[in-house]
């Protein structure tokens, strides 16, 4: 299972880092790049990142749970949960955002919509980071 576990651990960090550099440094090479078609391409390769994550969110999740005790509530448990919960955030942002921006009619997204962009690409950063560490880490139980 570690075979695939870590190609895909690879693959979210890959995604993270490449939506991170943009988002900071498109500022900076914006006359030279067009930055909406590369937001674009990345936005298909987040989609993908998303679905890999509630996907393992949910599966940690579901794990977590059944090992609960009655003698408390473990890190890992805690972890698992919160990590779900902002996966579920984070689609539901995402997929609102990029469904919004696909559909404009003006070919600009309004003034919300780009600011919530602010919101979502350090918590997708987050969130695909730590799944993949999550991802590269653990070993099958």
């Amino acid at each position: 299972m570690d075979s695939i576990r870590r190609p895909i651990a690879a693959a979210l960090w890959v995604t993270a880092a490449a939506v991170g550099v943009h988002f900071i440094f498109s500022p900076v090479y914006g006359h030279i790049l067009d930055i909406g078609l590369t937001w674009r391409i990345l936005g298909w390769f987040m989609a993908v990142g998303i679905a890999v994550v509630l996907l393992t969110q949910y599966t940690r999740k579901r794990a977590a749970d059944n090992r609960r005790d009655d003698a408390g509530v473990s890190t890992e448990y805690l972890a698992a949960n919160f990590l779900f919960l902002a996966s579920i955030i984070l689609a539901i942002w995402f997929f609102w955002n990029l469904i919004d921006s696909l559909t404009a009619s003006t070919g600009s997204q309004d003034d919300n919509h780009l600011l919530m962009w602010s919101f979502i690409h350090p918590l997708f950063i987050c969130v695909l980071a730590s799944t993949g560490g999550y991802l590269w880490s653990s070993r099958q139980r």
